[in-house]
């Protein structure tokens, strides 16, 4: 028996109020796939393609497979949806997403001082922080394996006042990409974590235009 694995991690934001039913309302940072289209690949081409005789016969011998072998399919698709931050309430949700997956906020960078004083406002928690997780392998490790930064990393109560809220200006000023951003709330003993995506001015509205293939 053969063990095929398809292995994907990704990050996909909301374009609606309260989620979708809809995988495809749900898109990557950078406008290059929605959840529907790599769902769609992964379970309609790259799971089946072991099923295709002429692939076994071309490409089986040089990775040991054999055409009267049995191929069992795993696909391992991990990641997080990001709801609007106005908008995290879950009422829709892709088939393909799981009910208790993770989920995350995103905000364009002009509605950073409104997603702060929305953090503010949590009764809670003891005292709160923001980080910047600029290291895209940071993306997908949960806190405890992140190295921490001191400079990409602030108070909440200071964050608007702070450097790090003048590089992520600085950031997008000058075309930067979307970036993972994590808070980090402290109640008592206990430290949760929430992760949020930045996008540029103007990212919703491109988001909503953009045409993918199937």
């Amino acid at each position: 028996m053969i063990i095929h694995w398809e292995v994907a991690v990704k990050f996909s934001l909301g374009l609606d109020d309260g989620g979708s039913s809809d995988a495809d309302r749900f898109v990557g940072p950078s406008l290059k796939d929605t959840l529907g289209r790599k769902t769609r690949t992964i379970f309609g081409r790259q799971l089946t393609v072991l099923e295709d005789p002429e692939v076994r016969r071309t490409y089986g011998e040089s990775f040991g497979i054999a055409e009267s072998d049995t191929i069992l399919t795993l696909p391992k698709v991990n990641g997080v949806l990001f709801h609007p931050f106005r908008g995290q309430t879950e009422l829709h949700r892709p088939e393909v997403a799981a009910a208790g997956g993770l989920r995350g906020a995103w905000f364009e960078i002009d509605r950073l001082p409104d997603f702060l004083a929305d953090l503010a406002s949590d009764p809670t928690a003891d005292s709160i922080r923001v980080r910047w997780l600029n290291d895209r392998r940071d993306w997908i490790r949960a806190q405890a394996w992140v190295t921490p930064h001191p400079e990409n990393e602030t108070r909440l109560k200071d964050c608007l006042r702070s450097n790090l809220a003048n590089r992520l200006q600085s950031h997008f000023a000058n075309g930067g990409d979307p970036i993972q951003g994590a808070t980090l709330r402290k109640s008592g003993s206990t430290e949760t974590e929430s992760r949020f995506f930045i996008v540029p001015s103007g990212w919703h509205r491109a988001a909503s235009e953009v045409r993918i293939k199937p």
